[in-house]
């Protein structure tokens, strides 16, 4: 089943970017890697088949951006024959390097290039140019040996066929020599080396290509009215080298022509050959293969244009405040953790009780069984801690500026210090851990004050945040939602706090219901609001900003204490 969250784009692609060290951006209709990001077209973010090769031209492009040297790549454009070898060269080393550190970038991998198979995106090319074929049985041979790419070994096998006939065996020898060695490249100019070796090969080749010499009794017409000695030209036939004999087989025989006119017509073909690799300018080569990935990609967005960007937004870290917060909250916060705590513990005690019947007898009570005690029988109650992770995401857009009327006190210094509050209650309790985020940050569309298993109080002036900006809930809760992910805890909570509209209904629809389908457990807390009502599956809203503390705390008592 395709999981709501685990196999989510923004959620893979933020893995992949952090695992690779790399920048991943889902925007916009194109694909492409500028040295430094890797730009996924917004697309169906569900659809697996777009999820699969997504993920394999991340994969592809990461390898780029951790082992290419790009100035070197630079040197080859000009030259259409030594960028398409130095493309297919440098792509095998990256990804063989890539795979030594992340082995399952090669199953990743070989599955873009099984969907490409499958959907008639690599085939054998029915273009005879020479330049074409070298490309595809250099790009196949390497690919399905060297990388062990198996689904391209039928390919390969089928351009091998029509390569190695109009090649000399010498020459294909030593073609092959210089392929089993790129395996053992480790860096690009490397790469460009073997580029270079290939193409020093064929024009070696051509300049020592000379017009085969007609064989005894062949220089000059025989005279008017004698019958030709043909002795010769048969002894020499039948000593016609095997690859000679095997060329002939693939040329056509005119008629009254000799195997020495065949061998000449063979060498001028293979000369002729490299002469069109050598000269072959773009047009005569194929596209790069993961520049067809990159247009299969932006072929699926193209159909889904206006598709919502899902970028999974960098967290910033929460810029400390006034540190007099954590003295307007420690005092309550210290008798709501007893409290909680208390209650939690209660909660989790599995001690032996006495019960009225049962299986096992508590030997100790017996003797009051003489004056009226029928409680005799032990029962054990099995409970479990909460083992719960809890985020905590709290709203300073701007409109948290205002004033409460009850209090004279703003909007988002209550909200700040109930969050803290509830923190500090949380921290110590086994089996919770906690965080706290603001969203809007400063620069980002959430601030981290709080991490799992962090001091409290070390971080409380983190806490302290001042309203700016607008209401990005969606890209918050994207963040939230990932680092729930990595959390151990087996339950998931996330509250929010809010006392506005998000700025993208639809978007912030989507991440409740994919968290929602993911088993997560959500609550919208709306701060003289109802928003909350409309899109969060359990809401509460305060309408007194003197009770938030209290309701907070509440809520959450009951969401821990719940089985």
């Amino acid at each position: 089943m395709n999981h709501p969250l685990k196999n989510a784009l923004p959620i893979v692609a933020a893995a992949y970017g952090e695992k690779f060290g790399v920048k991943v951006l889902i925007q916009g209709q194109d694909a492409y890697t500028d040295g430094d990001s890797i730009v996924i077209p917004a697309a169906n973010p569900d659809d697996p088949r777009f999820q699969q090769v997504a993920w394999g031209y991340l994969a592809h492009e990461a390898a780029h951006i951790r082992h290419t040297d790009f100035d070197v790549v630079a040197e080859a454009v000009s030259h259409p024959l030594r960028k398409a070898l130095l493309n297919i060269i440098e792509d095998i080393r990256i990804e063989a390097a890539l795979a030594q550190d992340y082995p399952g970038t090669r199953r990743t991998i070989h599955e873009v290039l099984r969907y490409m198979v499958d959907h008639q995106q690599l085939t054998v090319s029915t273009d005879n140019h020479p330049a074409t074929l070298l490309q595809s049985w250099l790009l196949f041979r390497l690919r399905s040996q060297l990388l062990g790419q198996s689904v391209l070994a039928p390919l390969y096998q089928a351009v091998d066929a029509q390569f190695s006939t109009q090649l000399p065996a010498s020459v294909l020898s030593r073609l092959t020599a210089i392929t089993d060695a790129i395996k053992d490249l480790a860096s690009t100019a490397d790469a460009l080396q073997s580029a270079d070796a290939i193409i020093q090969l064929f024009e070696e080749v051509e300049e020592d290509a000379e017009p085969v010499p007609r064989p005894a009794g062949h220089h000059h017409a025989p005279p008017a009215g004698d019958e030709p000695d043909t002795s010769a030209t048969n002894e020499e036939s039948s000593q016609t080298s095997p690859n000679n004999d095997t060329q002939d087989d693939c040329l056509p025989h005119e008629p009254g022509s000799s195997s020495t006119d065949q061998g000449r017509s063979s060498a001028d073909l293979n000369e002729s050959m490299l002469q069109q690799i050598l000269s072959a300018g773009e047009d005569a080569f194929n596209a790069d293969l993961f520049t067809q990935v990159a247009s299969l990609l932006q072929a699926e967005a193209q159909q889904h244009q206006g598709a919502t960007a899902f970028n999974m937004p960098r967290p910033e870290l929460a810029q400390p405040g006034d540190p007099a917060i954590l003295q307007h909250a420690a005092g309550e916060s210290a008798r709501v953790r007893a409290r909680l705590r208390g209650l939690v513990q209660s909660s989790q005690d599995n001690r032996p009780h006495a019960k009225h019947q049962g299986r096992q007898i508590d030997h100790n009570r017996l003797a009051r069984s003489r004056t009226g005690e029928s409680r005799l029988f032990l029962t054990r109650s099995n409970r479990v801690a909460p083992n719960a992770a809890v985020h905590l995401l709290v709203d300073v857009s701007g409109s948290m500026a205002k004033t409460a009327a009850d209090s004279g006190r703003k909007y988002y210094q209550i909200a700040n210090e109930a969050a803290l509050a509830l923190a500090l209650a949380l921290e110590g309790i086994p089996g919770v851990s906690t965080a706290v985020s603001f969203f809007p940050g400063c620069a980002e569309d959430v601030a981290v004050a709080l991490r799992p298993r962090q001091s409290v109080r070390r971080e409380a002036a983190r806490f302290a945040q001042t309203p700016r900006g607008c209401t990005p809930l969606a890209p918050a809760m994207w963040f939230v939602a990932n680092d729930l992910l990595r959390q151990k805890e087996k339950r998931k909570l996330i509250i929010v706090l809010t006392d506005g509209e998000p700025d993208d209904w639809n978007a912030a629809h989507d991440i409740v219901n994919r968290c929602h389908r993911s088993g997560f457990e959500l609550l919208g807390i709306g701060i003289q609001t109802r928003s909350v009502e409309r899109f969060f599956p359990s809401s509460l809203v305060i309408n007194d900003l003197k009770d938030l503390k209290r309701e907070l705390f509440n809520v959450t008592k009951n969401l821990l204490l719940k089985p």
